[in-house]
């Protein structure tokens, strides 16, 4: 009889493993987009808060994440799109925001961006309704160091074209998951990119 974390472990491999599937196979070209849509991108890719300002958009990002009382402040975001998760003619958004800055290598992985030691923060899968699909927090004090899950992310949005996207993300109150209480909130405005 096996463990029920080797389980979940098993599960989160899989659930991984078909995500990267999923993004390797949204690599090829799109069609446009209408204006209450967002960008439609040649691939996927990432923006960071590295390249400074382009097209008059400047990154900018202010929250904080806690697990298991542990704090971090969310200091650096990144935005960029991708085929949509449950219709290839629409296109989903992807926010990761994070303590500290995500090497190139990871942004560019068809693997969980930010499994394994590192930067700690969330990542959010946006859909065209500006609803949130999905959804990954990434903390040290994480017994498993990240779980996905859906229904416990919120987006407020400002603004969400196809050049940027700015507003307020958070957890739906104080959560628990998988025995780890975790709950985060920011404000951010990220240049939507599609370079990899």
């Amino acid at each position: 009889m096996t463990d029920w974390r080797t389980g979940t472990a098993a599960s989160l491999t899989l659930a991984a493993l078909l995500l990267g599937v999923l993004v390797v196979s949204s690599c090829g070209p799109q069609k446009g987009t209408t204006p209450d849509q967002p960008p439609k991108a040649s691939g996927n890719g990432p923006a960071g808060t590295s390249s400074g300002p382009a097209g008059g958009v400047t990154d900018r990002v202010e929250g904080s994440l806690t697990v298991n009382g542990k704090q971090v402040s969310l200091k650096h975001v990144y935005c960029w799109t991708s085929t949509g998760a449950f219709d290839d003619a629409k296109t989903d958004v992807h926010i990761l925001i994070t303590d500290r800055p995500v090497p190139g290598e990871k942004l560019k992985s068809s693997m969980p961006v930010m499994a394994g030691d590192g930067p700690q923060g969330v990542e959010l899968r946006i859909d065209e309704d500006k609803k949130v699909i999905g959804g990954e927090v990434y903390h040290s004090a994480l017994k498993h160091g990240y779980f996905s899950g859906t229904g416990s992310h919120l987006f407020e949005p400002a603004s969400f074209d196809r050049s940027a996207v700015e507003g307020k993300v958070r957890s739906d109150g104080a959560q628990e998951t998988f025995g780890d209480k975790w709950e985060y909130s920011a404000s951010f405005r990220a240049k939507v990119r599609s370079d990899r």
